[in-house]
Parts: C-alpha cells; sequence; structure tokens
C-alpha cells in the first residue's frame, strides 16, 4: 500500500488542500497551522473511521478528506464527509471509477467490498493499525500516554499461519463475551429450572380458582345488562340536556331579533317624524325658494360669482388709492426737503460771503439754486397729473358698475325689485339672500337623505309582520323546553342550572361506564371453558428433565474448553514473550544507531517497561527515540512474517526537539532503515531545506 495523494478541506481552516507523495522518503515542509497535524491524522481517521478518532468529532464535522492508495495493481481512493459517512472508489489505470461503494461509519470493517481494505481490517485495529503507520509529534504528549501492549501485542501475534493471532482473537472474543462462562450458562439453566417448577405451582392454584369462574362469569354478565341499561337512560337525558341549551340559545336569539325589528321600527317611524318636521320648516321658513325653477338656480349661482367680481374690484381699488396716496405724500415730503436746503443755500449764499466769487457770480449760483427749486416743483405737478386718481382708478369703477348692472339684471329676473335700495344695501341683501339659500339647500339635501333611506328600508307592515312571526317562534321554542324538561326528569330553573344537572349526568355516566368496563374486562379474564392442566404439567416436567441434561452436557464441555483455552494460552504466551524478546533485541539496536548512546547505556529492560508504560522517563527525546525504534523494529518482524504488507508511515514534525545536526544524524538513520517503504515526513522546522530536498504545502 502506497499513499498518493490527500485532499483535506476544514470550513475556517483549510479549503481543498492537496498534497501528493512521493515513493521512498517523501520530505513536507509546512509552517505552524499550515495542516500537517490535520492531513496525519485524518488518513488514520478516514482508513479507520470507527470511533475512538485521533482528530476530535466536532471538527470533524466541518472536514471533508480524501485519500488515494495504490494497492498492488489497484488505485484506491477513499472519501470521508465528516461523521456522515465513507465511499470507496476503486479505479482502474486509466482514470475510470470502476466500483463504488458507500458505508456509514459504523460499518462493520469485514463487510468491506474493496479487497485491499478489507484485508487490512482484518488483520489490523485502528491502534494497531496507527501504531504501524503514524508518528506522532514528540511533543503530543497526551497519544504517547497511551498504552500500545495490546496492539503490540497483536503484531507479534502475526505469523505465517496467523496461527497464534487468530487464536488471541478467538480468546478474547469468548471472553469478552461470556465473561465467566461456566457461571453465567449454569445460573441461566438454574433459573430456568426454578421457573418451571414456579409454573407447576401455579397451575394447582389455577385449577382452584377454575370452579369459581362459572359462577362470577353469570354474576358479572347481569351487572354488565344493568350498567349499559343505565348508561343508555343517561346519555338520553344528557342529549336532552344539550337540545334544552341550545333551545335556550335559539330563544335568546329570536329575542335578539324581536328587539332588533321594534329598533328598526322605531327608527323608522323616527324618520317619518323628521320628514314631516324637515317638509314643515322649509315651506315656513324659505317660501322664497319653493318651486325654484333652474333659470332661477342658474342665476343665484351667477349672482354669487358677480359679487364676488364686485369685491375683488373694490378691493383693488382701495389698494390702488392708498398706494398712490403714500406715493404722493412720500414724493412731496422729500421735495420739501430739498427746497429747504436750497433756501438755506441762498440765505448762506446772501449773508457769508464767499471768497473768491465776485458779486456777479454770487448771482448767478443764486439764479441757479432758484432754478433748480422750481424745477422740482414742475416736476411734482407733472408727476401728480400723470398719476392723477381718475386716469387709474377710472377704468375699474366702470368695470364694476358693468358688474353691478348684471347683478341687478338677474335680481329682477328672479322677482327681486331693488326700487328705493342703496348699492349697500344691495350687497348685505345678496349676503342675506345667499345664506338663506344655502340653508334652504342643506335642509333640502337632509330631507332626500332621510327619504332615500326610507325607501331603502322594509314598511312598517312588513317589519309588523316580521315580529309577529318571531313571537310565534319563541312560543313554539318555549313549548319544546317544557316537552325537553319532562324528558329530563328535573325542573330547570335556568341555564346554569341545566349546566349542573348535565355535569351531574356526565358525572354519574363515567361511573357507569368504568364500571362496565370493569366488568367487561373481568368477563375477559374469566376463562369460559375448564381447561385440562394435565398435559401442561406433563410438558414441564419434560422441560425440567431436558434442563438437566443440558446442565450435565455444558459441565462437561465447559471442563474440555478450559482445558483448551489453558493450553492454547500458555502456548501463545511462550510465542510471545519469545517474539517480545526479538522485539526488544532489535529496539536496542534500533535506538544505537538513532541516538549514537548520547543517552548512555540502554539495557533491554529497561527499554520493555518504557514501551509498556511500566516506568515514565524525564527525558521526552529518550522517549520519542524509544517509540520510533519500537515501530520501526515493529514493521521489520511484521514484513518477516507477512512480507505482502507493506503499508506507509507518516511522521509528524519529528524535529522539534531537534538542532540542525541532530536532523541530519536522523534523517541518514531513516534513509538506512526505510528500504522500500514509503515514509512520508511533515516538519515545520526550515532547516530541513538545508539537508534535503522538499515539498511545500
Amino acid at each position: 500500500m502506497k499513499l498518493v495523494r490527500s485532499i483535506v478541506s476544514k470550513i475556517g481552516f483549510a479549503e481543498s488542500k492537496q498534497t501528493d507523495f512521493n515513493e521512498g522518503i517523501h520530505f513536507i515542509f509546512g509552517k505552524n497551522n499550515s495542516g500537517k497535524t490535520l492531513i496525519s491524522k485524518s488518513f488514520i481517521d478516514t482508513i479507520y473511521p470507527q470511533n475512538p478518532s485521533l482528530i476530535d468529532n466536532d471538527a470533524w464535522d466541518t472536514m471533508f478528506a480524501t485519500f488515494t492508495l495504490e494497492c498492488g495493481q489497484t488505485k484506491v481512493e477513499i472519501q470521508r464527509k465528516g461523521n456522515k459517512e465513507v465511499k470507496i472508489f476503486e479505479i482502474t489505470s486509466n482514470g475510470n471509477t470502476q466500483k463504488e461503494d458507500t458505508y456509514p461509519l459504523s460499518v462493520n470493517p469485514g463487510s468491506l467490498s474493496v479487497n485491499c481494505l478489507s484485508k487490512l481490517h482484518g488483520l489490523f485495529n485502528k491502534d494497531t493499525f496507527a501504531i504501524l503507520c503514524y508518528i506522532p509529534s514528540p511533543l503530543d504528549t497526551q497519544y504517547y500516554s497511551k498504552d500500545f501492549s495490546d496492539s503490540m501485542k497483536s503484531v507479534l501475534l502475526l505469523d505465517r499461519s496467523l496461527y497464534y493471532y487468530a487464536f488471541s482473537r478467538l480468546f478474547t472474543d469468548t471472553i469478552n463475551k461470556t465473561g465467566n462462562y461456566q457461571a453465567h450458562v449454569l445460573a441461566e439453566i438454574q433459573n430456568k429450572i426454578k421457573h418451571c417448577k414456579t409454573k407447576l405451582d401455579l397451575l394447582q392454584l389455577k385449577e382452584q380458582k377454575q370452579k369459581k369462574h362459572r359462577a362470577e362469569i353469570q354474576e358479572v354478565n347481569e351487572r354488565i345488562t344493568s350498567y349499559t341499561n343505565d348508561i343508555n337512560e343517561l346519555q338520553k337525558k344528557i342529549e336532552a340536556c344539550n337540545r334544552y341549551m341550545d333551545t335556550l340559545v335559539a330563544i335568546d336569539n329570536v329575542k335578539k331579533q324581536i328587539e332588533d325589528v321594534n329598533g328598526q321600527i322605531e327608527a323608522l317611524e323616527e324618520k317619518l317624524e323628521t320628514i314631516e318636521k324637515y317638509t314643515k320648516l322649509i315651506a315656513s321658513k324659505y317660501p322664497q325658494f319653493k318651486d325654484f325653477s333652474s333659470e332661477k338656480r342658474n342665476n343665484i349661482h351667477a349672482m354669487q360669482n358677480i359679487y364676488r367680481q364686485i369685491q375683488a374690484i373694490s378691493e383693488e381699488i382701495e389698494t390702488i388709492i392708498f398706494g398712490q396716496e403714500s406715493k404722493n405724500h412720500a414724493l412731496a415730503r422729500n421735495l420739501l426737503i430739498i427746497n429747504i436746503i436750497l433756501a438755506l443755500g441762498v440765505l448762506f449764499i446772501f449773508l457769508k460771503p464767499v471768497f473768491g466769487i465776485t458779486s456777479i457770480h454770487r448771482w448767478l449760483l443764486v439764479s441757479l439754486l432758484i432754478l433748480i427749486q422750481i424745477s422740482s416743483i414742475g416736476y411734482y405737478l407733472i408727476y401728480v397729473m400723470m398719476h392723477s386718481f381718475k386716469k387709474i382708478v377710472l377704468p375699474l369703477q366702470q368695470q364694476k358698475e358693468t358688474y353691478q348692472i348684471k347683478l341687478e339684471t338677474l335680481l329682477n329676473q328672479n322677482g327681486i325689485s331693488l326700487d328705493g335700495i342703496t348699492i349697500d344695501e344691495i350687497y348685505e341683501f345678496l349676503l342675506q339672500y345667499f345664506e338663506e339659500y344655502n340653508e334652504y339647500n342643506e335642509k333640502q339635501i337632509d330631507l332626500l337623505t332621510i327619504q332615500k333611506e326610507i325607501d331603502e328600508s322594509t314598511s312598517i307592515d312588513i317589519l309588523a309582520e316580521e315580529k309577529r312571526k318571531l313571537e310565534s317562534n319563541v312560543k313554539m321554542l318555549s313549548d319544546e323546553l317544557h316537552n325537553l324538561q319532562e324528558d329530563i326528569g328535573i325542573a330547570i330553573e335556568s341555564a346554569e342550572h341545566c349546566m349542573t344537572i348535565k355535569m351531574s349526568l356526565h358525572n354519574e355516566l363515567d361511573e357507569k361506564k368504568a364500571l362496565l368496563v370493569e366488568s367487561q374486562n373481568k368477563l375477559d379474564n374469566i376463562p369460559e371453558e375448564i381447561i385440562d392442566y394435565e398435559d401442561e404439567k406433563n410438558s414441564i416436567l419434560q422441560e425440567i428433565d431436558d434442563l438437566e441434561k443440558e446442565l450435565k452436557t455444558i459441565n462437561e464441555k465447559d471442563r474440555l474448553i478450559n482445558i483448551i483455552i489453558t493450553s492454547f494460552d500458555t502456548a501463545m504466551q511462550r510465542y510471545f514473550r519469545d517474539r517480545f524478546n526479538i522485539l526488544t533485541g532489535k529496539i536496542k539496536i534500533l535506538l544505537q544507531d538513532l541516538t549514537q548512546n548520547k543517552f548512555g547505556k540502554i539495557d533491554e529492560e529497561y527499554i520493555k517497561k518504557i514501551i509498556t508504560h511500566s516506568i515514565n522517563t524525564p527525558n521526552p527525546s529518550l522517549k520519542y527515540c524509544i517509540y520510533v525504534a519500537a515501530i520501526f523494529a515493529l514493521y521489520e518482524l511484521l514484513q518477516q512474517e507477512l512480507p505482502n504488507i507493506h503499508l506507509p508511515l507518516i511522521i509528524d514534525d519529528p524535529f522539534v526537539l531537534m538542532d540542525e545536526e541532530t536532523m541530519g544524524e536522523f534523517i541518514k538513520i531513516l534513509q538506512l532503515w526505510v528500504g522500500n517503504r514509503q515514509v512520508i515526513i511533515f516538519t515545520h522546522n526550515s532547516n530541513i531545506k538545508k539537508l534535503c530536498a522538499v515539498t511545500e504545502l
């Protein structure tokens, strides 16, 4: 078996990290947390997915691992999907999938269809395979604390015939499954004999009880008949109570319908009164709008529009007049200030002679100032003439008069005389006239709404007939209540009283049903026929005789099995002891080559105690070297007995406790030991690049 490729993916750590592996010694460099240990341990957990796992099960939940192996002429691809399942693909030389199997993690290894994996699982359990194919980092103290004596023993017992290995597994399985075989089997048979004797005693009691069965059957049947009649009667009364309650609800519903109809009648009568009231009010308060034609209604709307236009023009005239007067006042004020300043200038010139100015020049200057004053006064007069009130306001007043004429025409068309009424009185009249017309329209709308509601509702006669039918229905339901009360047999005062009676009937019914079930169960348990127990007695006696013979036979077999087990166990222990001594000798030799006696002379007894955890060494480097030598020595013995078994070896970070010189010596020793075995070494020590060719993760 050779490891060709690995693909490991873990959420949050590695995304489909692929690594290709070479034959012989293959050094792979990777920084810390690059996935070296993950790949190493996931290889073991994928080949042997059964618990316990080298990687935590929680970590496997988010992992996916694929390993490609060469097994002779066959290439096998193994995929593990977390903690769910494992898939195995047999791949031909051209890369096509020849066979595919999927199995759960808990599958029996012996059932694997792939021949090389089935053979592998048949020879090694997971712990043994891990010891042969994986050397963890020296810092993995938890792994080294495990006792691998059992796994080592299973390898040492593997011979060419697999005789000792097969007997070891048979002996172990026998002990694990049966425990103390003799005690277990004997106790089981004795319990069976005791049980048979107990059954004989019970048969005698049954014969005595059988005499009473006939009388009990008759008595129970009579009780069943009585209980059945009582139950039927109680069910009828409960049904009558239910109908009584339903009838009460129906009466309440009908009464509510009567109240609703009464409400409808009252509401209809109230609306009729309102219509009459509104009709009288409109006729008395707004007679001028009675029989109003559509032309007059249109005239009113036109008058409202004209009235609004007249109001707007009046407001505009007032605004213009106020604004022009303000402008004139402001201009006059400004001219007055200028003229005062000019007059003061003239006085200043005359009263205080100016140096350098002759009398003629003074007069010229005074004339100029006077001319300016006259010009400003002329400008003011021209401005006032150009912006006179008549020029601006007159067109608006003419427009207003035009609207007033239209308004008078419309008023005359509606029969409203304006003789002797001023224009201001007309406006006040119109406001009152429009307000009354709006009130008249609102009253008319209210009246029409009520009339429409009456038209859509039912007439009083129909409502009265409906009320009569409902009252008749109430009487019929009341008569039904009286009949139901007679069926119940109790005078019912109210709905609450009826519920109380019903609950009491239910309780009585439950009691009768319980008694009926009890009687039926009792009847079912009473045999109707007299049974002859003689045959059963003979059968039990025969069973006791057979058990006693079986007990005798088992005692004899157990004696023979103990003789065989003792003999073979002695031979197996002798064979293991010889093989273990050979293994210790090989470890000692390999350890001397590996350490160059740096730790002093180490005898075989010390090595035995270390690898069996009889003692512990305070030196982690020495412990690691003994462990490495033991793995190689164990694999060498395996090859001698089973030369066709080839297993890869993965070493995780062996240089973590070594300097560069020690690393070089370790590599040289490994190269001598490896032979044709595939060895994959993961390391984070960058000095490895100086010593040999490496592949980087």
